[in-house]
């Protein structure tokens, strides 16, 4: 029962930092498609897109229980 708990606490977490990022896309660059993201990186400030690297970087390693997050 604790390893389910642990699992779906970690899935949410993991949710939650997909869902900020989309967020920040959305709020940022007002589109989440690849072409219009890659025209507009090389004029994009550099902290955002490391926030928005590392909430995805997150995201992915909560989804897939990775580092240390596995119960």
């Amino acid at each position: 029962m604790k390893a389910a708990l642990s699992a779906i606490l970690l899935n949410r977490m993991g949710d939650t930092f997909f869902m900020l990022a989309l967020g920040i896309f959305l709020s940022y660059f007002h589109a989440v498609d690849f072409d219009t993201l890659s025209l507009a990186a090389p004029y994009t400030n550099t902290l955002i897109l490391n926030i928005l690297s590392l909430l995805l970087l997150l995201a992915a390693t909560a989804k897939s229980a990775q580092l240390g997050l596995h119960a």
